[in-house]
């Protein structure tokens, strides 16, 4: 099957497409429409979760722990705000290259990611955290480098550019470091210091509910990765240049993130030190790298059909559960 791609997405295209499904216009086993079936399944609405004892539990804890939280939930709510905004520039390079299945699957991406965003604002919103949350995200030159330059520009740059390299470079800070890395993790953080208390269950069974989606996300950007390398095999260097560019910013965000909450606290905190989180990070990455690379010489075709990318997520999901 041939690749071909067009350099930015115009009227006169979407004017001249095909009304209707003709053959080959969408492909119902390929990966991309896998995801939307798997996240049909798995639909869930933030308005039926209950708050009520995360308002009785956030009203009982002493300074401290309300510090600790509002410090938690600003990194999560630091990485998924900006998150929804810069899905729409996926579709429409999707779009340049004629993948309508990726259209369609992005589609429910953004849905997922808009939800998220709610759903954080109705649990602030129940416990009374009605303020703003900037004094309590770490102000350090690796954030602004991830999420304010290197998420924006590459995520934005796909409206003038929809090649491989462009498509390569924004799935791989949106998918694999802002979600299979920060996001992810930071709900793993939550869970493990929080979980075993049984405060605020709300919340932790919204992030449950949040992380898998996020992992569908990853998943479709080690995907798209995977799909530009069979195609070219020079498309690997781009992805793990990528990677390595990102790789140590990211993990110093999170050690430093732990630190602080570790610092905050009274009584010490569960969960990972700064050296099993790093280890833990740095593995899960080399996972989704290995995956990358098994593209190398295979043909596009039968990437676009492979779920391993899902697989691979549902285990390191399972790895991170215990």
């Amino acid at each position: 099957m041939s690749i071909t791609w067009s350099r930015t997405l115009s009227i006169e295209t979407r004017q001249n497409e095909l009304v209707g499904l003709p053959s080959g216009r969408l492909r119902i086993d390929s990966f991309p429409m896998y995801l939307l079936r798997l996240g049909n399944q798995k639909f869930w609405i933030p308005d039926h979760i209950d708050f009520t004892q995360d308002i009785e539990d956030f009203e009982s804890m002493d300074v401290s722990a309300r510090q600790t939280v509002r410090m938690l939930v600003a990194g999560l709510v630091a990485g998924m705000e900006p998150a929804t905004r810069d899905v729409e520039p996926f579709a429409r390079a999707a779009a340049a290259e004629g993948r309508l299945a990726d259209e369609l699957y992005l589609s429910q991406y953004a849905f997922e990611e808009a939800k998220h965003v709610r759903g954080l604002r109705l649990w602030h919103d129940a416990i009374g955290l009605t303020g703003e949350l900037h004094e309590y995200v770490e102000d350090r030159s690796d954030h602004t480098a991830i999420f304010a330059e290197a998420q924006s520009t590459t995520a934005f740059a796909l409206l003038g550019d929809s090649s491989p390299a462009a498509q390569i470079r924004a799935s791989v800070v949106y998918s694999q470091i802002v979600e299979g890395t920060l996001a992810l993790a930071g709900c793993q953080m939550w869970h493990e210091i929080l979980a075993g208390t049984g405060a605020l269950p709300g919340m932790t069974r919204m992030l449950k509910k949040i992380a898998g989606d996020q992992r569908r996300h990853t998943a479709w950007g080690t995907f798209t990765c995977r799909r530009h390398v069979a195609a070219a095999d020079a498309n690997w260097n781009v992805v793990l240049r990528c990677v390595e560019e990102l790789r140590e910013p990211a993990i110093d965000l999170l050690v430093a993130r732990r630190r602080a909450l570790d610092e905050e606290s009274e009584r010490g905190l569960p969960g990972a030190d700064v050296h099993e989180l790093a280890t833990r990070v740095n593995r899960a990455l080399d996972h989704r790298l290995a995956l990358i690379h098994s593209a190398l010489g295979r043909s596009p075709w039968e990437i676009d059909g492979d779920c391993s990318p899902v697989e691979l997520e549902d285990r390191l999901g399972e790895e991170s559960a215990g």
